[in-house]
């Protein structure tokens, strides 16, 4: 799922997945390009407590160096 790209999105994402999956362990898969404000955003994620954030690389259209390297 195309979720969320800054602090702000990341942070509404994290209080619908709370909403949505109040009691269950939630295990986040995360690849976004290079461009985009990581800390921030991970820091909105952080709301909803995942159990796991697996950070990887997907394809981005036009090259791979706009995407982000895995922490």
């Amino acid at each position: 799922m195309d979720g969320a790209h800054s602090p702000e999105s990341a942070a509404s994402l994290a209080a619908a997945l709370r909403l949505v999956f109040p009691d269950q362990p939630l295990v986040l898969v995360v690849a976004m390009a290079a461009d985009k404000e990581l800390q921030g955003f991970m820091a909105g994620l952080r709301a909803c407590q995942p159990a796991v954030v697996i950070f990887t690389t997907v394809p981005i259209a036009g090259s791979q160096q706009r995407c982000a390297a895995p922490a």
